[in-house]
């Protein structure tokens, strides 16, 4: 079956798609030394000293400072970080009566408050598959197929995607993908299968004479090679911020992994709210806030130095709703 929202254009399959035997897997850097390895580092710089001690007292700033930028816009108004900013004077039930002229999907904008209650709570706590499927849970909490306008029901709700789910969608217009993003897409890709294997990927982007722009199509992988892509990714993450004493580098890699979660799509359905629900969180968490985007999906279509721009954008929208203090 093939389904398109009119609106974002987004197109998603569900036809069954093959996959060759599975690569080694991927092992979190912290288990990867037996007690017997011993490796020689070399002695870091004063410099990166200083930037790692920075980043460390950075991180351990007061957790309701944290959340005071994470409510910023008032628990009222959360809303307004979940819906595109493009559909903001149609209301909080936008989605879920259909009044932006898509898919009718009521129980959208509930499910998705329960999620930012939950994850207020999980401030300061690193990003693992655990806490990202837990907040799947309950961000997907709504879903019943096509009486919500949903690719699935509860069956596939916490878990992620498996080879069996085909998965592609069209760019086009607002969110045509620029040449920049397609060539880190490409990269990104051949980033994965060198470290992976063969077995492994992220997927491709293609012309279009059906629909114009371009079409991405999502690498079919199992739920452990996607487990391990995803984990390897935090990782990075979490390595990347935790040297990153400038605003600028942090920025980059909140950036570049959100970027990446997106061309991953982890879950069969609800990728792109759950990267907003993360994307706000990791916001707040080193020293931004929230941010307001009339087009959330254009994160898979944007380059790295593109989306924080795209970003900074979003923030500058945040601040304007922001109440007076």
């Amino acid at each position: 079956m093939i389904k398109i929202d009119p609106v974002s254009q987004r197109l998603i399959s569900t036809a069954p798609v093959s996959i060759s035997k599975p690569a080694p897997r991927y092992v979190s850097p912290s288990s990867t030394l037996s007690s017997a390895a011993v490796i020689k580092k070399p002695t870091p710089s004063i410099w990166e000293q200083i930037a790692a001690l920075w980043s460390w007292l950075f991180s351990r700033q007061a957790v309701d400072k944290v959340s005071a930028r994470y409510w910023g816009l008032g628990k009222e108004n959360k809303w307004r970080e979940l819906i595109d900013g493009r559909y903001h004077h149609l209301g909080k039930l936008a989605f879920d009566k259909g009044l932006h002229k898509g898919i009718v999907e009521p129980g959208y904008i509930g499910s998705l408050e329960r999620a930012c209650d939950f994850l207020g709570g999980k401030l300061r706590a690193k990003l693992d598959a655990n806490l990202y499927l837990e907040t799947h849970k309950i961000a997907a909490s709504h879903f019943d197929g096509k009486r919500t306008g949903n690719e699935m029901g509860q069956e596939k709700v916490g878990v992620f995607r498996d080879s069996s789910d085909y998965i592609s969608a069209y760019y086009v217009d607002a969110h045509k993908p620029t040449d920049a993003a397609c060539e880190e897409l490409v990269a990104f890709d051949r980033e994965v299968k060198q470290r992976f294997g063969e077995s492994f990927g992220i997927g491709f982007y293609s012309a279009s004479s059906v629909y114009g722009g371009r079409k991405l199509t999502h690498k079919a992988m199992s739920q452990d090679q996607v487990r391990q892509v995803f984990s390897w990714l935090t990782d990075n993450l979490h390595r990347e911020l935790a040297r990153s004493w400038r605003a600028d580098a942090r920025l980059t890699a909140i950036a570049k992994f959100h970027q990446r979660l997106e061309w991953l799509h982890a879950v069969k359905d609800g990728s792109s709210r759950m990267n907003m629900l993360f994307l706000n969180k990791h916001l707040s968490e080193w020293g931004f806030h929230p941010v307001i985007l009339n087009h959330p999906i254009i994160l898979a279509a944007l380059s790295v130095s593109e989306l924080k721009a795209y970003l900074r954008q979003g923030m500058a929208s945040w601040e304007e709703k922001r109440p007076s203090q």
